[in-house]
């Protein structure tokens, strides 16, 4: 299968508003197992070393953070979500905490964790979607997969399409749950229809590889073409794939070359080999070597195997 995006948690969520997630009400969703049991983090809190207390006063702590301490910003995070010497405020812990955690800061990490379990119990989406990919991460709690499923489930049926996508990707690729593509295209359909263009061109592959439904080219064309749409280089490389070939479409070198330079032009490796490809054989366009060489070397330039040997043999 094609590559796509890997899970993680884009900054628009690592940065949405902690007073807005808490304020949220809890939001309706089917039966899940006690929270009671999800996987404990006290031991791990317990076992790092106390934050040093080298930062002095609140203002120089403050002064501190700004600067990149991280240790400072891990600090008057910690400040901010208790009200200990500051005004309670979560937007400002987790602004901190992020901060220290991005450097590596183990304490803000953990504080991190702390503040989206909080948001997600409360039944907001974005904070559930990014606990989930926490979990799924181990970055700030402990590595769980089964939990990262648990708070993708629950943003997913809040309706959040990146959630839906991920949960997808999860099902179709065996990670966390059992592998299981009719669940994998029920939420790949759910954040396709709201436009998520990664979700579309995997249903796009499934249907072009058969997986999980029966091969049908021309519904791959179709979610292919909604990607390519939106700009997505995935969906453009696979519709210039399938013209190549004639496949759901008409064999048609011409288009095939329009639908690779739209992919090639964003960086798209296969795109620039497939291009390659074209101008050494004169398919769709006029034979031309010095092109192929070019193209074949934008390729091997992003560590393409095939365009790497294309290179060797032009160059002899």
């Amino acid at each position: 299968m094609d590559n796509y995006t890997h899970i993680d948690m884009p900054d628009h969520i690592k940065a949405l508003s902690l007073r807005m997630i808490l304020s949220s009400s809890v939001s309706s969703i089917a039966p899940t197992p006690s929270l009671n049991s999800s996987p404990r983090t006290q031991s791990f809190c317990a076992s790092q070393e106390s934050l040093p207390d080298d930062t002095g006063s609140i203002a120089k702590m403050m002064t501190n953070a700004r600067l990149g301490n991280k240790d400072a910003q891990a600090a008057l995070g910690r400040m901010y979500k208790s009200g200990d010497g500051v005004p309670q405020d979560y937007h400002q812990a987790m602004t901190w905490c992020l901060k220290a955690a991005k450097q590596g800061q183990s304490h803000g990490q953990y504080t991190t964790g702390s503040l989206y379990q909080h948001a997600a119990k409360q039944g907001h989406v974005k904070a559930q979607y990014s606990l989930g990919c926490m979990y799924y991460r181990g970055r700030g709690v402990p590595q769980n997969r089964p939990w990262a499923a648990h708070w993708l489930l629950k943003a997913a049926e809040g309706g959040l399409a990146v959630a839906q996508y991920t949960l997808g990707v999860m099902y179709a690729e065996g990670r966390g749950v059992v592998q299981d593509y009719a669940q994998a295209i029920i939420w790949y359909l759910a954040a396709a229809n709201q436009g998520h263009s990664d979700a579309q061109c995997r249903l796009g592959s499934l249907y072009k590889e058969g997986s999980g439904v029966p091969q049908d080219y021309g519904q791959a064309i179709i979610w292919y073409l909604k990607a390519a749409d939106q700009g997505a280089p995935v969906g453009q490389y696979n519709i210039g794939a399938l013209y190549s070939k004639g496949r759901g479409v008409a064999l048609d070198s011409v288009l095939a070359m329009v639908w690779f330079q739209k992919a090639a032009n964003q960086g798209f490796a296969a795109a620039q080999y497939n291009i390659g490809c074209l101008y050494e054989f004169g398919e769709g366009v006029k034979k031309d070597r010095a092109m192929a060489l070019q193209w074949f070397k934008k390729a091997a330039e992003q560590g393409h195997s095939d365009a790497k040997e294309c290179v060797t043999r032009l160059e002899k």
